[in-house]
């Protein structure tokens, strides 16, 4: 995966962060929390995203890769199969 594409989902992952937490704290979440409960949720919430969705993208690369050497492996296995014509077009 190319390290560009790494730093967006970053990037979107932060923005996402960041949206929770102002609609919390839109919503009255942050109401009767003290600072270091406040410090809580925003840790909370980055970690948990962070691992989430990290966790996914990993899961997805690695798929991703088996899956094209098996692709490939498997096209090449049936060219003859794939090369040929349909029924109605001989």
């Amino acid at each position: 995966m190319p390290r560009s594409t790494l730093y967006r989902i970053v990037l979107y992952v932060t923005a996402l962060t960041l949206l929770v937490l102002a609609g919390t704290f839109i919503l009255g979440g942050f109401e009767g929390l003290s600072g270091h409960g406040i410090g809580a949720l925003i840790v909370g919430v980055a970690i948990s995203f962070a691992l989430g969705v990290g966790l996914m993208v990993l899961m997805y690369a690695s798929s991703r890769e088996h899956d094209e050497t098996a692709h490939r492996a498997a096209r090449e296995g049936f060219k003859d199969v794939l090369d040929r014509k349909p029924p109605e077009e001989r």
